[in-house]
């Protein structure tokens, strides 16, 4: 039976199937609504690389939870594609990590993300239920980033543009900055890999409050299966009890 948890997000105020050519940045598509058998494919648009090879991560770990999470498990059927659709080598070396041939020649990857939450087939330590992942189709979708989207070697510092297709009435609960194309995309645009995996997105229909504690816009995001609880009641009671607030930054990830 799957659990859930209520999300608090802090807000600080301040075409073709293949690309032509490889963009400066990774752009990433997730289509909420293709689900199957509680997996969601990921869409990678590659950045511009180099070499004969590269290899491609998921986290062993990020901080916050001091333990080893290899979301890397929760990853299948990884295959790497050229500018011509050509599929290129691929070997898995470990939980992570995928080394790609033809690595000059790459410009798509595409993989399965099957969730944390409810995957009991999937061997190793649960994921603490904050830090992992929920696929539940049409009703609620918990996106840690690390756990969907990867990195290659020495380019985590570059830009990740993040394309979202969701169901019209679902709405993005995240600290990142939406573009909202249209009533069913959201593009989120994220100066690197550690800004991304420290914003951490829900997609559900919203029910949502945002309370402003010390300076700071605090939005409260809620998915209840039974309707038995409302942010507007998490709101006031957080409201009651939290004197200050502040956003903890993840700087560090480990493959």
């Amino acid at each position: 039976m799957k659990k859930y948890f209520i999300q608090f997000l802090l807000l600080v105020t301040a075409g073709s199937a293949f690309a032509q050519k490889n963009s400066p940045n990774y752009q990433y598509s997730l289509n909420l609504n293709n689900v199957t058998n509680d997996k969601l494919q990921v869409t990678l648009l590659t950045p511009k690389l180099k070499g004969s090879e590269t290899v491609f991560h998921l986290p062993k770990m990020v901080p916050g939870t001091y333990a080893i999470a290899d979301y890397g498990r929760y990853i299948s059927d990884l295959k790497a594609f050229d500018q011509k659709g050509n599929q290129l080598k691929t070997d898995r070396t470990d939980s992570n990590s995928w080394k790609i041939s033809g690595a000059d020649q790459l410009t798509k990857i595409t993989y399965l993300v099957d969730d944390s939450w409810d995957s009991p087939e999937i061997k190793g330590e649960e994921i603490f239920q904050p830090a992992g992942t929920n696929i539940d189709k049409d009703k609620v979708y918990v996106i840690n980033n690390f756990g969907f989207f990867g990195y290659f070697d020495g380019q985590k510092n570059i830009p990740f543009e993040i394309t979202i297709t969701k169901p019209a009435e679902f709405y993005g609960s995240t600290s990142l900055k939406a573009n909202h194309i249209n009533a069913t995309t959201d593009r989120y645009a994220v100066p690197d890999y550690y800004s991304l995996a420290d914003a951490p997105m829900m997609y559900n229909k919203p029910d949502t409050t945002v309370l402003n504690i010390g300076g700071t816009e605090v939005l409260i995001s809620l998915y209840s299966p039974n309707q038995k609880a409302t942010s507007a009641v998490i709101a006031q009671e957080l409201k009651k009890n939290t004197g200050s607030s502040k956003r903890i930054s993840w700087r560090e990830i480990t493959c």
